[in-house]
């Protein structure tokens, strides 16, 4: 009887080896190469950027959002939201004294938040990314007749993300609006 029950643990052992050997893929798609003293050895995860996570900008008063605006070449694209104050009093659901903006990096896919006022935070612009060393590109995921495409550089320093613009995206009004909201302030890290 005992031999009956070792028999289908060794087979099931052996399968189990055999399905781990050399040339089996991953789900991350590492492929296991076979070791001395075990069947096959597992591959770390792909590396992560730097910038993934979530960073917040500090209360930006409406003052200082206005003339990042204005350098950025701000009222001048021709928008619904052609003035600083109109694009500063739609932020975050109603923008008076203050507004707070978020950057999130997830597995390839961008969001910027907004609060105005303390209110609670509403997604303002969506896009998927790519790092490549210390090189951010950010596609737009809005069905626009022209896809936003920006290209930015960045910089950490202990907690602190600063984007800066090496090539903003053509579309006539995404380009000022995102260079105000991603590259005028210094973003903290917060998860």
């Amino acid at each position: 009887m005992k031999r009956i029950a070792i028999a289908p643990m060794m087979l099931g052992a052996a399968l189990l080896a055999a399905c781990a050997g050399a040339g089996s893929t991953f789900a991350h798609g590492g492929t296991a190469q076979p070791t001395p003293g075990t069947a096959a050895a597992t591959t770390s995860p792909p590396a992560r950027s730097p910038i993934e996570g979530t960073w917040r900008s500090g209360k930006l008063t409406k003052a200082e959002f206005l003339r990042a605006y204005d350098a950025t070449g701000g009222g001048t694209v021709g928008s619904r939201f052609e003035t600083g104050p109109s694009f500063f009093g739609q932020l975050g659901g109603g923008a008076r004294r203050y507004a707070v903006i978020r950057l999130r990096f997830k597995s390839g896919y961008f969001s910027e938040l907004e609060s105005g006022d303390g209110r609670p935070s509403v997604v303002g612009y969506t896009a998927t990314y790519r790092v490549s060393g210390r090189t951010l590109v950010l596609v737009s995921l809005r069905p626009d007749p022209t896809v936003c495409t920006g290209i930015y550089t960045f910089t950490i320093r202990g907690s602190q993300l600063r984007l800066h613009v090496r090539r903003q995206c053509a579309a006539r009004h995404d380009g000022p609006f995102n260079t105000t909201l991603f590259a005028s302030f210094p973003f903290t890290k917060v998860a």
